[in-house]
């Protein structure tokens, strides 16, 4: 798959929120395969897949026709957002940073380790 940007991930935004919750898995992982398999066609072959197009997620994700809401107001648009930006963190090399919302108190104590002080 080509590097991902926002209008990328906004795609298939639209694409998840249009299938109910327990989709979204589904669904995110078929256009991470397509986005694969055209980016491995262009490479091999200089030009776009004939289906699956350039490689980037948003041409994946532009094939399908159906598309839901991808605000941050309604639940479904939320809920969209969230698994397709956890089904891209999956793809990325481990690494230390923790982007993990369940114990906020220790969040804050670790942001708390980088604030700046004037004194």
């Amino acid at each position: 798959m080509r590097p991902v940007i926002y209008n990328d991930v906004l795609a298939a935004v639209a694409v998840a929120a249009a299938a109910p919750p327990d989709q979204h898995g589904v669904i995110i992982a078929t256009l991470i395969r397509e986005a694969d398999l055209a980016e491995v066609y262009r490479g091999r072959y200089q030009s776009a897949h004939p289906v699956f197009g350039d490689g980037s997620l948003m041409t994946a994700a532009l094939r399908h026709p159906t598309r839901g809401p991808t605000s941050f107001q309604c639940a479904e648009g939320l809920a969209a957002w969230i698994a397709v930006l956890k089904a891209l963190q999956a793809l990325l090399p481990l690494s230390d940073v923790d982007f993990s919302l369940d114990e906020p108190s220790q969040s804050r104590t670790r942001l708390r380790l980088f604030t700046h002080s004037a004194r």
